[in-house]
């Protein structure tokens, strides 16, 4: 029975290490996005994705855009230098984690733009 875990145990550290996505979108880890990058992200993993519809603006500061989003269990709170984008309605970024944790949704295949919560 022991060597049979073992076996198990190996072939899910395998497919672990062989298919992270499994588990989560990548770039989980990252802070620093560019405009691009963050959009084909999206792009990539919001249509198999429904926590990926809310897609917060969190607001900016005088280097960055903050934004934020729950795919799984875990937030993602990617921020794009304010030199790769512009946003319309530019708020103070909220530094608290109290509630809302952002301004307004916005979605990032049109160009960042508040959109209305469905």
């Amino acid at each position: 029975m022991s060597s049979c875990k073992n076996v198990i145990t190996l072939f899910l550290s395998i497919a672990l290490l062989t298919f992270p996505s499994c588990l989560s979108p990548e770039g989980f880890n990252k802070a620093t996005w560019t405009r691009d990058e963050l959009v084909h992200w999206y792009a990539q993993h919001r249509p198999s994705n429904e926590g990926l519809k809310t897609f917060g603006y969190r607001g900016s500061d005088r280097n960055y855009h903050y934004f934020i989003t729950r795919p799984i269990d875990s937030f993602l709170m990617p921020r794009v230098s304010r030199t790769e984008l512009e946003i319309a309605d530019e708020r103070p970024v909220k530094s608290s984690s109290s509630f809302p944790l952002y301004y307004y949704l916005v979605d990032p295949l049109q160009s960042f733009k508040e959109v209305s919560a469905q």
